[in-house]
């Protein structure tokens, strides 16, 4: 049976797909080069190009799909920013961005997209597009346009002040699309916070799984078609006011459940990671890429460093065998983390599955390879920036107190887990964790975090930060799982 809810998408889908050229598109691409013309946009718009009629101001009945395409705002700064969409691979599409001004056709230009694919078989398509030359502090809208002249999809974004020394950061990981209601709650609830840069930190797309049964581990083209589903279906990618957002992947978007650099397709895997998830570093000289899916933002005061936990793990049967050669995130990663020298008030440190959760049973660096975490700390104490660890992974959400003996001042663990996928009961009552300031288990859970560097480094950056909970629950409402205040500095 149809939907009749969904006739409006579908009758655009299946007609966007056509490779004839129509008079509206046609007409709206010439009204796109023509630098504002009026003439043209009202020529387009009289064609049928509805893109032409919004753009140009006239009233028609127009109907604006509610995030039909999956769409995000990667690494940006005050004058550039970096966009990803993701669509049919058939859908011929056109971008154009305008500034969020009462005449619109002062500021439209056309956007130059690059198309990436997995290969001839695959049925969707990336366009990650840099854009350049934008004012700082102001709106954008980003109009999605098909090739009759027809708008697909419409979103705003802004830049990015990354000098900003008072942020708001959400902190997310284990995105598991089979919770369809849920997603769709816990997103809509990110989006209230108004975050300030969203950090996406492992196990963002379960590309193992398939409504949440474990089908093994998957190539490229399965990690294709997985990021593809999820990016279509999540409310995240459906924000109608987009937010930079930066992201590292851990074991299940990895491709494979506590997988390691054993993996045959780490590089078919890094190749979708870098697609989906914009990683350009042209223009925005406060982003970098390293060894890799590891990346570090300089904004905010601090540094955020995004490290790859899985492409340089050491396999298991090498760390019951050879301790002393067991590693976590490499010597080549280590090595470019710590060359960094120019100081900012606070380091994040950011890894997929828990650093000091040696108190478990499950994966971490303190259980899985405790001789790679002394050698990282003692060269951690003597880093130019005192360091905040962040975690994700364990579908329940805690923050540790990590003693000054360790690195010669007190800081702490913080990890946030899981948004929306399957939860489990802590077994603190059994193994207490002896570092655990506060924790909570058994609801859907994202953390929030307001930053205060102060441009004095001596003094420390404070945090005020809470974790945000549902109750697995028909309509249950947010709550305050828990708040935290702490201050780091040497």
């Amino acid at each position: 049976m149809i939907d009749m809810n969904r006739l409006p998408l579908l009758f655009l889908l299946l007609t966007s797909c056509s490779s004839l050229p129509t008079k509206s598109g046609t007409l709206f691409q010439q009204a796109l080069s023509s630098k504002g013309s009026p003439s043209a946009y009202s020529a387009a718009c009289d064609a049928g190009s509805d893109s032409a009629c919004a753009l140009s101001n006239k009233q028609i009945p127009e109907w604006k799909p509610p995030g039909a395409l999956g769409i995000l705002q990667g690494p940006s700064n005050a004058t550039t920013a970096t966009l990803s969409v993701v669509a049919p691979k058939a859908l011929e599409l056109t971008f154009a961005i305008v500034e969020d001004t009462t005449n619109p056709l002062t500021t439209v230009r056309p956007v130059i997209a690059q198309k990436i694919t997995f290969s001839d078989r695959s049925t969707t398509a990336v366009h990650q597009m840099l854009i350049e030359d934008l004012k700082p502090n102001s709106r954008y809208i980003l109009e999605v346009v098909n090739s009759f002249g027809k708008t697909v999809d419409r979103r705003s974004f802004t830049t990015a002040n990354l000098s900003k020394r008072n942020a708001r950061i959400a902190i997310a990981s284990c995105l598991s699309d089979a919770y369809r209601d849920e997603q769709a709650t816990m997103w809509r609830s990110v989006e209230t916070q108004n975050p300030d840069l969203i950090l996406l930190i492992g196990d963002n797309v379960y590309a193992d799984t398939v409504m949440g049964r474990y089908v093994g581990p998957q190539n490229g083209e399965g990690l294709w078609k997985r990021y593809s589903e999820t990016f279509g279906l999540l409310h995240l990618y459906k924000f109608k006011h987009l937010k930079p957002i930066l992201a590292v992947w851990d074991d299940h978007d990895y491709g494979t459940n506590d997988g390691d650099r054993t993996n045959p397709y780490r590089l078919e895997a890094l190749k979708v990671l870098q697609s989906f998830f914009p990683q350009t570093t042209q223009r925005i000289p406060e982003f970098q890429t390293g060894p890799g899916a590891s990346s570090v933002l300089k904004a905010f005061g601090l540094r955020i460093a995004m490290l790859d936990d899985r492409s340089f793990r050491s396999p298991t049967s090498e760390n019951q065998t050879e301790p002393e050669k067991q590693t976590h995130f490499g010597s080549e990663q280590e090595d470019w983390l710590f060359s960094q020298k120019d100081a900012t008030s606070l380091t994040l440190l950011i890894s997929g599955d828990q650093w000091f959760g040696g108190y478990h049973r499950f994966e971490s660096y303190e259980r899985n390879h405790p001789k790679s975490l002394e050698k990282f700390l003692a060269r951690l104490k003597h880093f130019v920036d005192p360091a905040l660890f962040i975690s994700g992974d364990r579908h329940l959400s805690e923050v540790m107190k990590i003693e000054p003996l360790l690195l010669g001042y007190e800081t702490f663990e913080v990890t946030s887990s899981a948004i929306h996928s399957k939860t489990h009961p802590s077994g603190w009552d059994k193994n207490p964790n002896p570092r655990q300031i506060r924790g909570k288990d058994l609801v859907f859970q994202y953390t929030v975090i307001d930053f205060e560097s102060d441009q004095k480094a001596a003094n420390g950056t404070k945090l005020r930060g809470r974790s945000v909970t549902y109750p697995k629950s028909p309509g249950a409402e947010s709550e305050i799982g828990y708040e935290f205040d702490l201050k780091v500095k040497r």
